[in-house]
């Protein structure tokens, strides 16, 4: 079991999920009283999302042997993921009481103090962790997104420097300080993070050549892929070589046994993996997307009708057409179709998405962004770029269920032509007229779990003054306070790659998503 447990915590380093639970699985079989790997098996589950097996491992391994640390710890970041923070603090104090010096344990205690919005008692135990592991670079690092997040740009960027100083291929480090490095106006310092980035996730030489995006697959995500190629061959786009990518995917799709709901992840074989290794979730192919010359807003737009209309209404929203210039909507839409950027496939539906530290980032995004807060200084204020994203659906695949976002001001815009629609009447966004609790943290805000779901569904049906739907349309913007719960309408469009309907999402203000701490 010893030999297994190793064997399984490699396949977990090298981001083998599915592999490495089997593993473990199979030692805890061998050895049902083996607490070492019940709670390595835990910390798998925990990656998965498996947060009550999780748990169930856990307290397991406690029953055999409650001294073990570790176990406490994992049990902490477990009820951290579950938003259950007095539970998840007492489980790190009873791992720092077996071992007070355990620098893990307090930068973890300090990401609950971060989830909870408070910044003295997070800083604290950062810094704790600090005393006891000074190279210590993700406790620096977190040190850096409380800063990022409480608008302390130049503190964020010392601390990310710090971090990197002991890592210089921590490529969360590197995204955070773009993200930062553009909040300072320093926009080619920020894309240059945001490439190296890349580089190191994606490039020739990446770090991890077992990301779990290079090891699982979906019906949805290889559709869209084959599409894409096969839209860069016929556009003469090193026609060669998409061609061919296409139909070695195609051969795959049809190897391979999908699940009736398409979305289901199939786990790559490795010689499927050694197969796709040059070419599946790669960057591959970007358009250009250059900053222009002047504004990237259509000149007839008016920030101050813009304005009348978000602080008329009571809870902060605006609609507008015609947002982007004929050239500059242009440009975007050939960036988001030719670049082979979208690399996230996770969610629930199908739907694909890029972000701004992982391939999306482009001169010309970074600009509408800074032309937007210059338009609309008295909506966007002076909250910074902190997330920027992009969605992409084909003709049918659900959207994003009810959330809210966790930030100050939400702006929403899609590039789709209108042609593509087949009901006008529909397929854009569905903003309810009620906001989040402040004292919701962001998973309450954003899990797609059974009981968030509920949450969420009967806290609208009791409080909501009702909803406004805002039909998709060709470079329609919608910005709002991103407290406001809202969700994608129906989509129906029309079949083929360029009808895929694309939105962009920018979120300004605080609330550095929680999902970029790490415990």
């Amino acid at each position: 079991p010893e030999a297994l447990n190793n064997l399984a915590r490699s396949l977990h380093d090298q981001g083998r999920l599915e592999e490495a639970l089997s593993i473990f699985h199979w030692a805890c079989t061998i050895a049902p009283d083996y607490f070492v790997a019940l709670t390595n098996m835990a910390r798998v589950l925990l990656d998965l999302g498996r947060y009550d097996d999780a748990l169930s491992g856990l307290r397991r391994a406690l029953e055999i042997d409650s001294s073990y640390a570790l176990a406490h710890l994992n049990m902490g970041n477990t009820f951290r993921h579950l938003e259950r923070f007095r539970e998840a603090i007492a489980s790190y104090d009873r791992a720092l009481t077996l071992d007070p010096e355990d620098h893990e344990a307090l930068n973890c205690k300090g990401c609950v103090f971060m989830d909870l919005g408070d910044s003295g008692m997070a800083i604290n135990y950062f810094d704790q962790s600090l005393n006891l592991k000074a190279d210590y670079e993700t406790a620096h690092y977190n040190r850096g997104l409380m800063f990022l997040n409480d608008g302390d740009l130049n503190q964020a960027v010392t601390c990310f420097d710090i971090a990197l100083s002991f890592d210089a291929t921590f490529t969360p480090a590197i995204r955070r300080k773009g993200v930062a490095l553009n909040a300072l106006g320093r926009r080619q310092d920020a894309l240059n993070c945001f490439k190296e980035s890349l580089e190191l996730v994606r490039g020739e030489l990446c770090t991890n050549p077992n990301l779990r995006s290079f090891r699982i697959i979906t019906k949805p995500k290889i559709d869209h892929d084959i599409e894409q190629f096969r839209y860069l061959a016929e556009r003469g786009i090193n026609r060669n070589l998409f061609l061919k990518l296409a139909k070695t995917f195609e051969k795959l799709r049809g190897q391979i046994q999908w699940e009736s709901n398409g979305d289901f992840f199939v786990a790559l074989s490795d010689e499927q993996h050694q197969c796709l290794a040059n070419s599946y979730n790669r960057p591959l192919h970007f358009a250009d997307a250059p900053a222009t010359d002047g504004s990237t807003l259509n000149s007839e737009l008016s920030g101050i009708e813009i304005t009348n209309q978000f602080n008329n209404g009571s809870h902060g929203i605006a609609c507008v057409d015609n947002l982007l210039t004929v050239g500059a909507l242009a440009t975007l839409r050939r960036y988001l179709l030719e670049s082979t950027i979208w690399y996230d496939f996770e969610h629930a539906g199908g739907y694909l998405g890029a972000y701004l530290g992982d391939g999306l980032a482009c001169p010309l995004l970074l600009q509408i962004a800074d032309d937007l807060r210059r338009t609309l200084p008295e909506i966007i204020k002076d909250h910074k770029l902190l997330e920027l994203w992009a969605y992409k659906y084909d003709s049918q695949l659900n959207g994003i269920g009810m959330h809210a976002d966790f930030a100050a001001v939400n702006i929403n815009f899609w590039i789709t032509p209108d042609r593509a629609n087949r009901d006008p009447d529909h397929g854009g966004l569905v903003i309810e007229k009620i906001k989040a609790p402040l004292d919701w943290g962001f998973k309450a805000y954003n899990s797609s779990s059974a009981t968030a779901r509920n949450r969420k569904k009967q806290f609208v049906e009791r409080h909501s003054a009702g909803e406004i739907v805002f039909a998709h349309r060709e470079n329609r913007m919608v910005i709002f306070d991103s407290r406001l719960f809202h969700k994608t309408d129906t989509i129906n469009f029309e079949p083929g790659y360029e009808n895929r309907r694309i939105n962009i999402t920018m979120l300004f203000g605080n609330g550095v998503q929680n999902r970029e701490q790490i415990s």
